[in-house]
C-alpha cells in the first residue's frame, strides 16, 4: 500500500511539473510582450532624455530616410510599407511607402521584395524605428509578406542581419 502511495505522489508531482512547464510555454509570449511594452513606455514616455521628433505621415519619408537601417539597405532593395487602421474590426488601408536604399517615397509597387504591414497608430513613434517595430511585433500589429524564397531574401538582405533583433529574428 505504501509503495502505491509513493508512486501516486511521484505521478502527481510529475504531472504538476509538466503543467507548469506547459503554462510557461503558453504564456511566455504574453509575458514577454508586456515586458517589451513596459520597457518601451518607460524609455519613451517616462525618461528625461530628449524624445525624437514626432513622426507624421507628412514627414515619415524623411524621418525613415535619416535612419541608418534604411541607409544600409542593399542597392537593389525594394520594400513596401503599407499602413492600416482598424475600424470596427476591419482593416482599412491607408498610405503605402516604397523603401529603397536611403530613399523613401509615398506610393505603391507591384512585386516588392518584402511587404511590411503596420498599424498606423505607430507612425508617431517611427523616429525610434527599431523599438517601434519590436513593440508592434510583441503586440501583433505588424505583418510581413514576400514572394521571394527565404533563402533568396536572406541572401539579398544578408548585410541587414545586424538589424535582426529589430524584427525579433
Amino acid at each position: 500500500m505504501k509503495k502505491n502511495n509513493k508512486s501516486k505522489y511521484k505521478y502527481i508531482i510529475l504531472i504538476s511539473i509538466l503543467i507548469i512547464v506547459l503554462l510557461l510555454v503558453i504564456f511566455k509570449p504574453i509575458i514577454l510582450g508586456y515586458a517589451i511594452l513596459e520597457n518601451f513606455l518607460q524609455k519613451n514616455y517616462n525618461s528625461n532624455v530628449q524624445k525624437p521628433v514626432s513622426v507624421t505621415k507628412e514627414n515619415l519619408p524623411s524621418s525613415l530616410e535619416s535612419q541608418q537601417m534604411i541607409k544600409d539597405l542593399p542597392d537593389n532593395s525594394l520594400i513596401l510599407l503599407r499602413l492600416y487602421n482598424s475600424y470596427k474590426g476591419n482593416r482599412n488601408w491607408e498610405e503605402s511607402y516604397i523603401i529603397k536604399k536611403g530613399k523613401v517615397e509615398k506610393g505603391s509597387i507591384e512585386n516588392p521584395d518584402l511587404t511590411i504591414v503596420l498599424s498606423s497608430i505607430y507612425i508617431k513613434d517611427l523616429g525610434s524605428f527599431c523599438q517601434t517595430i519590436k513593440l508592434a511585433k510583441a503586440i501583433g500589429d505588424i505583418g510581413y509578406d514576400t514572394k521571394m524564397s527565404q533563402l533568396s531574401l536572406m541572401w539579398k538582405y544578408s548585410k541587414m542581419l545586424k538589424y535582426r533583433s529589430c524584427f525579433g529574428i
